[in-house]
Protein backbone atom coordinates (compact mmCIF):
# COMPACT_ATOMS: atom_id res chain seq x y z
CA UNK A 1 0.00 0.00 0.00
CA UNK A 2 1.26 3.47 -0.86
CA UNK A 3 2.31 5.62 2.10
CA UNK A 4 1.08 9.23 2.21
CA UNK A 5 2.55 12.15 4.14
CA UNK A 6 -0.85 13.64 4.86
CA UNK A 7 -4.54 13.48 4.01
CA UNK A 8 -4.25 16.06 1.19
CA UNK A 9 -1.57 14.00 -0.56
CA UNK A 10 -3.78 10.91 -0.35
CA UNK A 11 -6.77 12.82 -1.76
CA UNK A 12 -4.68 14.15 -4.64
CA UNK A 13 -3.48 10.63 -5.46
CA UNK A 14 -7.03 9.26 -5.46
CA UNK A 15 -8.17 12.12 -7.69
CA UNK A 16 -5.33 11.50 -10.15
CA UNK A 17 -6.10 7.78 -10.35
CA UNK A 18 -9.80 8.48 -10.86
CA UNK A 19 -9.18 11.11 -13.56
CA UNK A 20 -6.83 8.78 -15.45
CA UNK A 21 -9.44 5.99 -15.32
CA UNK A 22 -12.16 8.31 -16.65
CA UNK A 23 -9.96 9.54 -19.53
CA UNK A 24 -9.13 5.92 -20.44
CA UNK A 25 -12.81 4.90 -20.34
CA UNK A 26 -13.76 7.87 -22.53
CA UNK A 27 -11.09 7.02 -25.10
CA UNK A 28 -12.13 3.34 -25.06
CA UNK A 29 -15.77 4.31 -25.63
CA UNK A 30 -14.92 6.43 -28.65
CA UNK A 31 -12.76 3.64 -30.13
CA UNK A 32 -15.73 1.27 -29.77
CA UNK A 33 -18.10 3.79 -31.39
CA UNK A 34 -19.89 4.68 -28.14
CA UNK A 35 -20.58 8.40 -27.55
CA UNK A 36 -19.46 10.08 -24.32
CA UNK A 37 -22.04 12.08 -22.36
CA UNK A 38 -21.29 15.25 -20.40
CA UNK A 39 -23.48 17.61 -18.38
CA UNK A 40 -22.81 21.31 -17.86
CA UNK A 41 -25.28 23.63 -16.17
CA UNK A 42 -28.03 21.02 -16.48
CA UNK A 43 -27.55 20.63 -20.25
CA UNK A 44 -26.42 17.25 -21.57
CA UNK A 45 -23.89 17.15 -24.40
CA UNK A 46 -22.68 14.13 -26.35
CA UNK A 47 -19.26 13.66 -27.90
CA UNK A 48 -19.68 11.42 -30.92
CA UNK A 49 -16.96 9.00 -32.05
CA UNK A 50 -16.13 11.33 -34.98
CA UNK A 51 -15.36 14.13 -32.48
CA UNK A 52 -18.54 16.17 -33.04
CA UNK A 53 -20.30 17.61 -29.98
CA UNK A 54 -24.11 17.61 -30.04
CA UNK A 55 -27.09 18.06 -27.76
CA UNK A 56 -29.06 15.47 -29.77
CA UNK A 57 -29.20 12.20 -27.83
CA UNK A 58 -27.67 9.50 -30.07
CA UNK A 59 -29.15 6.80 -27.83
CA UNK A 60 -32.79 7.77 -28.60
CA UNK A 61 -32.78 6.45 -32.17
CA UNK A 62 -34.96 3.39 -31.48
CA UNK A 63 -36.84 3.55 -28.16
CA UNK A 64 -37.77 0.21 -26.62
CA UNK A 65 -41.50 -0.56 -26.70
CA UNK A 66 -42.96 -1.65 -23.34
Amino acid sequence: MKEFKNFEEECLFILQVGNAAVRKAQADNLKKGIPNAYSTGGTIYFQLPNGDITMDNPFDTDPVQR
